[in-house]
């Protein structure tokens, strides 16, 4: 993947109110696969393409309580520092 979700689905972020991105967590979105209630009004032919790829691509996102590891591949332990 790679991508971010605008990059993905630029039409779905679209028709989402701002409030709604800046205060939601991917948890919160994720749990019982409520994401799509925070999209407001009709989607576009490509908007409705742009959702529906992104739900196969969310399908396969786990989360997990583990803490997050940062490892940078250019130094032979792993480790960085910024």
């Amino acid at each position: 993947m790679g991508n971010c979700i605008a990059d993905l689905a630029p039409e779905v972020v679209a028709a989402v109110p701002q409030r709604i991105c800046s205060t939601r967590t991917v948890a919160e979105a994720l749990m019982n696969n409520s994401w799509p209630t925070d999209i407001q009004g009709g989607l576009s032919i490509v908007g409705q393409y742009d959702y529906f790829m992104l739900s196969d691509v969310i399908q396969e996102v786990a989360l997990s309580l583990d803490e997050d590891q940062h490892t940078w591949k250019f130094e032979a332990a792993g480790t960085f520092t910024s």
